[in-house]
């Protein structure tokens, strides 16, 4: 289960984001105490740390940049009632992974923190060279849609394929596995199976262990 700490000086908004988040099967630690949170991250294994930009011991800036020091691979996210793009440069200098603006709809909020802790799990499997290719096959439904089918059938020739998706238009299927292809996640035999290489099935172990 992945875990993350949220740190905010408005006890109630810390209580409602808890409930809201484990309900997503994420473990959730809060803290009203930017110190507290330093101590927390210190002694405790967490994923991903959501705080609040104003808070008054300690801002949300200066403590992205005392987590960064810490825990260099924690993702981090700011809540800001002031998101300019000033605010949000000045917090991606100091280490912050993005941002999300005060008031929010939770929905949106669970879909941050669902995207980074994503980024979180494929940095393990790709460097950060393959990461583009990685999130382009994963953002398009098609694409994933033909790894997993692949996965399973271990080889398939193209009309089996699209028969699979249920695509009609033939020339749609066709250029998502050239893009796939193109990236080296599958590969075609001389018999014109199509077939996932080895990144293809490092991509889908990754979502595999991502999801247990």
């Amino acid at each position: 289960m992945k875990k993350i700490l949220i740190v905010d000086d408005d006890e109630e908004l810390l209580e409602y984001l808890k409930e809201a988040v484990e309900l997503e099967d994420i473990g959730v630690s809060c803290t009203n105490s930017p110190y507290k949170a330093l101590d927390l991250i210190h002694s405790s294994r967490y994923d991903l740390v959501l705080l609040d930009y104003m808070m008054p011991d300690m801002d949300g800036i200066d403590l992205c940049s005392k987590i960064r020091e810490k825990s260099p691979g924690i993702k981090i996210i700011l809540m800001t009632a002031f998101a300019t793009v000033d605010n949000a440069v000045k917090a991606m200098k100091k280490g912050a992974d993005d941002y999300i603006s005060k008031p929010f709809k939770i929905n949106e909020l669970i879909n941050i923190l669902k995207i980074n802790l994503e980024k979180l799990e494929f940095s393990k499997c790709f460097d950060n060279s393959e990461m583009d290719e990685v999130f382009g096959v994963l953002s398009n439904s098609i694409r994933r849609k033909i790894m997993f089918i692949l996965k399973e059938a271990g080889s398939m020739k193209f009309m089996d394929i699209n028969k699979k998706l249920g695509i009609e238009d033939h020339t749609k299927t066709n250029f998502h596995l050239k893009q796939l292809r193109k990236t080296n996640f599958i590969e075609q035999s001389a018999e014109k199976n199509y077939f996932l290489t080895a990144k293809g099935k490092r991509f889908l172990n990754c979502i595999e262990s991502f999801s247990k």
